[in-house]
């Protein structure tokens, strides 16, 4: 799938400018997928810029990024953008294809999400 890596003072000027943003701002059910309705084509290596809140947030409120393979009806999730607290950083794409941005709520409460993502 691809790896996310959090915003740092080294990488966050790398990562200031993207083309597309979109707004996420959706609750997600206990043990739920939540995807974006429109797809884009991505190649290997390309990053999302990822700043989105999670509420509740702490200790037991796990959520992760992942992406939506259109071109295979497949979920992936990065198992290192595993948080409790939202997200600040870049998922990088591991493979060319057509995705959707997907967030996955591990928890087991509805937890509500706002932010953006941009590429």
């Amino acid at each position: 799938m691809g790896y996310f890596e959090p915003f740092t003072d080294a990488n966050i000027m790398a990562m200031t400018t993207y083309a597309i943003a979109y707004i996420w701002n959706h609750d997600i059910s206990a043990d739920s997928i939540a995807i974006a309705k429109g797809s884009h084509s991505f190649l290997a290596g390309d990053s999302i810029i990822v700043n989105i809140s999670q509420d509740p947030s702490g200790a037991g409120y796990l959520s992760r990024l992942g992406l939506y393979d259109r071109d295979n009806n497949t979920y992936s999730f990065s198992t290192d953008s595993t948080t409790t607290n939202g997200w600040n950083g870049a998922l990088t794409v591991g493979y060319n294809g057509h995705f959707s941005f997907a967030i996955e709520n591990l928890s087991n409460v509805t937890i509500h999400y706002e932010g953006y993502y941009a590429f």
